[in-house]
């Protein structure tokens, strides 16, 4: 089992999840599907259901900072 997130983990994921909303926020489409799975290749064994829970957190701090966000990645309050 994985523990906590590395630094470069979290980088790579927040790198990924601000490509996908600037996608969004100009029309463009993108592949949630398709960029969990490459960020699972990338990342220390973490899995599909990990890595969108990590999204919905940066959604969460994005919302806090009065920022958009990610639509498909509903924010949770815990992060």
């Amino acid at each position: 089992m994985t523990e906590g997130w590395s630094a470069a983990e979290v980088a790579a994921t927040v790198e990924d999840y601000l490509s996908m909303l600037e996608a969004e926020l100009r029309g463009q489409s993108y592949n949630k599907a398709e960029h969990n799975r490459r960020l699972q290749g990338i990342l220390n064994g973490r899995s599909g259901p990990a890595i969108e829970f990590k999204h919905a957190n940066i959604s969460a701090v994005l919302i806090d900072l009065g920022r958009p966000y990610i639509a498909g990645y509903k924010p949770r309050s815990n992060y």
